[in-house]
């Protein structure tokens, strides 16, 4: 980046960005002639809200009501009294509990701009069964789609010349 830089190659700033936008801003601010942070900083924010709005994602999945019956070595029968039911959500086709995956999945989406650099990793497909997945996948091409949609740190830069 920092040669990219100094010889004014839009083309290979504009490879490089995405590639470094999980690098701390500190680092970040230090490659760059001073006319170019503010730039910097415009297109670190536009990658952090795509993080942050990757954290809404409406699946597919529906809510059902399952009753959780909580049976030790101690208390081998339950009474009616001591079930709770609890709302997850679950797979139309497996109907098994997919809490799990989304947990992980928000949890590394959490992790803020980072995250986006390695969507294989952030949407780890584990799940179980097809209808999982493609809820999932849907998930992973909402983001993928949000970051196309992203300028190009060469574009935000004023009075760029090659």
């Amino acid at each position: 980046m920092k040669y990219a830089v100094r010889v004014r190659n839009a083309a290979l700033v504009d490879q490089a960005a995405p590639l470094l936008i999980g690098n701390s801003l500190a680092d970040m601010v230090k490659l760059f002639e001073p006319a170019m942070v503010p730039s910097w900083l415009d297109y670190y924010e536009r990658w952090k809200a795509v993080a942050r709005d990757a954290l809404n994602f409406a699946s597919q999945r529906k809510i059902s009501e399952i009753v959780i019956q909580m049976v030790t070595k101690e208390r081998p029968t339950i009474r009616s009294s001591e079930l709770q039911s609890i709302n997850i959500r679950q797979c139309r086709d497996c109907t098994a509990p997919s809490d799990n995956l989304t947990i992980s999945i928000l949890s590394k989406l959490g992790r803020g701009v980072q995250s986006l650099q390695n969507l294989d990793d952030t949407f780890d497909v584990k799940a179980c069964c097809d209808t999982s997945k493609s809820d999932i996948l849907s998930w992973r091409s909402g983001v993928e789609s949000a970051i196309k949609e992203l300028p190009t740190f060469s574009s935000l830069v004023s009075n760029w010349s090659e």
